[in-house]
């Protein structure tokens, strides 16, 4: 049995400002003693919180895996979300922009008033007043690895600039009393939904990391737990069962990138999963799905890695598919207000093209109609009396070869909107569609 322990989540900071490290050298001596003159500032803090709670033990990544031994980091990194789903609580540093700066314990101001019990209701205790959404701003949250600790904890205590806060899953509260959120934090939900992960994934992919090779592996805690917890198959930040409406992303660049797509430096990645992109991503922004028919089957799929997964070198992946295939001609609309590419012009539709961005429209003087073959995806649709069904679809290149399927790399993605009527055959390609070529090929 496991000895009840706490979690430290907090930003590292750089050089001097960094934690004190385990490391092939001093593992040895680590494990006999660790001097608490060498601990910084916020793990101090740590243990002061723990054994305040008279819990014996504390987490912290950057003592308990070895830092300079990649085979350790890997096999850590991928244990992620045992660590910090089993821990009793999960103490994170939101006011400290690196390991130095500490909890803040000694310097929040003391409490304004602190009143009796039978005079407690509508007291204020702490100024400012609590401020959810300041803390969600704030330097901790932006940070690519805290978003699965954050995610996976049962319970949080957060460390802010002025007070105090308690997270749970059932209860967000402020020490002042004037934050109280009943709802709490319902992720990981009891029933995952395409659009619960969908908005997760948007959130991921606009955190901040150090380097961008831990995009993979910083989201290892997180896949596995869903993957257990929901029995489904993971491939590359989306998931074998629902792949046909997971495969719909759309790189939307990052605020102040001018929508510039930014290639993802790490090796093996094929274009069809949102990883191969440095960037943030959103799914079609469709209606709650209330109902969806896939045009698109996996055939075979197979991620192969050199360790662990997620934390390790991609060896090989292969996704062999079925789908409706067409080749169509991208346009732009005939109104020059109207920004986009579309299907040989049809309004309703609506192209993105993975090297452009969402906001890196073509110069309407220089764009050329392009010809390029469109996979089927997904007929899918929403709830409400008034909306309208869509098909989701890729927009594929194909790559020459002797293999004994045809290889598709992905350059694309859109939707178009169907008619308004509430009897539409969901399971019936659209008239532009009709005549598509039924194909099994790889995707690339």
């Amino acid at each position: 049995m496991i000895s009840p322990y706490t979690t430290l989540s907090y930003s590292w900071g750089t050089g001097a400002s960094g934690p004190s490290r385990t490391t092939k050298n001093n593992f040895h001596e680590h494990l006999c003693d660790i001097s608490w003159s060498k601990l910084t500032k916020t793990v101090q803090d740590a243990i002061y919180v723990t054994h305040a709670l008279d819990i014996k033990f504390l987490w912290v990544d950057s003592l308990c895996i070895i830092q300079d031994d990649p085979k350790d980091w890997e096999n850590e990194a991928a244990k992620m979300s045992d660590i910090f789903a089993g821990s009793e609580l999960t103490i994170a540093a939101l006011g400290a922009i690196d390991s130095c700066v500490g909890l803040k314990i000694d310097s929040m101001a003391p409490p304004i008033y602190d009143p009796p019990e039978e005079e407690y209701e509508g007291a204020l205790i702490r100024w400012p007043v609590a401020d959810w959404g300041r803390l969600e701003q704030s330097h901790l949250f932006s940070r690519g690895w805290v978003f699965q600790e954050m995610l996976l904890s049962r319970r949080k205590l957060h460390f802010a600039e002025d007070q105090v806060y308690w997270h749970c899953r059932c209860l967000v509260e402020s020490e002042d009393r004037y934050h109280i959120n009943h709802e709490g934090e319902l992720r990981p939900s009891k029933v995952m939904t395409n659009e619960d992960w969908h908005d997760l994934m948007f959130v991921y992919s606009g955190k901040d990391f150090t380097f961008n090779t831990d995009r993979l592996a910083a989201l290892a805690g997180v896949v596995k737990w869903y993957s257990k917890e929901y029995n489904v198959t993971p491939l590359l930040g989306l998931w074998r069962e629902t792949l046909s409406l997971d495969l719909a992303w759309l790189s939307v660049g990052r605020e102040g990138d001018g929508g510039a797509p930014r290639k993802s430096t790490i090796a093996g990645l094929p274009s069809w999963t949102w990883l191969v992109w440095d960037d943030c991503v959103r799914f079609p922004q469709l209606p709650r799905v209330r109902e969806h028919v896939p045009f698109l089957r996996v055939i075979y799929c197979s991620i192969n890695w050199v360790g662990e997964p997620m934390t390790s070198a991609l060896k090989s992946v292969d996704l062999r598919v079925q789908a409706p295939i067409k080749t169509l001609t991208l346009t732009l609309p005939q109104e020059p207000e109207v920004v986009g590419l579309r299907l040989n012009g049809l309004e309703q539709s609506e192209v993105i093209l993975d090297e452009l961005g969402w906001s890196s429209i073509p110069y309407r003087d220089s764009f050329q109609s392009e010809t390029v073959d469109v996979l089927i995806l997904e007929g899918i649709r929403g709830y409400g009396h008034t909306t309208k069904s869509h098909v989701t679809f890729l927009v594929v290149q194909e790559i020459p070869g002797t293999t004994a399927f045809p290889r598709y790399k992905r350059i694309g993605a859109g939707q178009m909107r169907l008619v308004d009527s509430s009897d539409d055959d969901l399971a019936q390609l659209p008239s532009i569609f009709s005549d598509s070529v039924e194909r099994i090929v790889d995707l690339i």
